[in-house]
């Protein structure tokens, strides 16, 4: 279910109760959208991020840097994004690539460590599914992968995700390649 403003739901899919703070929303994320998730929490919903702010958040979650122009780059050709901010500080994004043939890669899910469990990256994953499913024609489909962070897989088996290795795949694989040409 994508996450859309509407009089009658939460950001979670609740139903809101009138008064008590939260910005009702079901359906889809909306970008630039200021909605309160409880009466104290205010977010703003994004679709960028810059490449600072991307390495920043890398680097919270331990992992590896490169230039900030590579991660320009990357941004620049990210097929879809979304981003939760609180007072313009970016605290959540999903970033995803995908070919528009049957391949969909999703890159980044990162939330800050003080914001984790609040439900934003349920949100996010949500509405980028429901992206997905909007975007294709009757009859088609489309593989979604990911690579996990250790000790995430529980996170994205609640979205369907298989871990593998499994009976019919092996586990997935990656290399990191150093540039050598100067």
């Amino acid at each position: 279910m994508r996450l859309e403003l509407s009089p009658r739901h939460d950001i979670m899919g609740r139903d809101a109760v009138e008064g008590d703070g939260r910005q009702p929303v079901t359906g889809g994320i909306v970008k630039g959208t200021v909605f309160r998730y409880t009466a104290t929490m205010e977010y703003e919903i994004t679709d960028y991020v810059t490449a600072e702010e991307y390495m920043e958040m890398r680097k919270l979650m331990g992992w590896g840097e490169f230039p900030l122009e590579q991660a320009a780059e990357g941004i620049r050709h990210t097929t879809y994004l979304r981003a939760f901010r609180k007072e313009g500080a970016l605290i959540a994004f999903l970033r995803m690539l995908w070919d528009h043939g049957y391949v969909v890669y999703l890159a980044d899910v990162i939330v800050r460590p003080e914001y984790q469990g609040q439900g934003l990256g349920r949100a996010l994953m949500d509405d980028a599914m429901a992206y997905i499913g909007s975007m294709l024609k009757p009859g088609n489909k489309v593989m979604v992968s990911l690579m996990a962070a250790k000790g995430k897989e529980v996170f994205y088996k609640k979205f369907g995700f298989a871990v593998r290795p499994d009976e019919g795949h092996g586990a997935g694989m990656c290399r990191w390649i150093e540039g050598t040409v100067k």
